[in-house]
């Protein structure tokens, strides 16, 4: 997993059905992000992993645009490969 991925996207509480456990993210992939240890889903049917889940510490989703990052949880956080 050697590409950029950004999140643009809110949290959500439920991982897609597609979507399976790969492993955990390494410290090596985290790059000092404090994300080490969250675990990867991805979709089996897209072998270039531009789409990823992390189940991971985040904010609380206040609305469909809005998060609070005063209110730490636990979700699913859609990510991307940046061009």
């Amino acid at each position: 997993m050697n590409k950029n991925y950004v999140a643009p996207n809110m949290p959500v509480e439920e991982l897609p059905e597609e979507y399976h456990y790969l492993r955990d993210l390494t410290e090596k992939e985290a790059n000092d992000t404090g994300l080490a240890g969250c675990a990867i889903y991805v979709n089996p049917q897209d072998e270039d992993m531009s789409e990823i889940y992390l189940y991971q510490e985040c904010g609380t989703t206040i609305d469909e645009h809005t998060v609070d990052n005063t209110q730490r949880q636990w979700a699913y956080v859609q990510w991307s490969v940046v061009e």
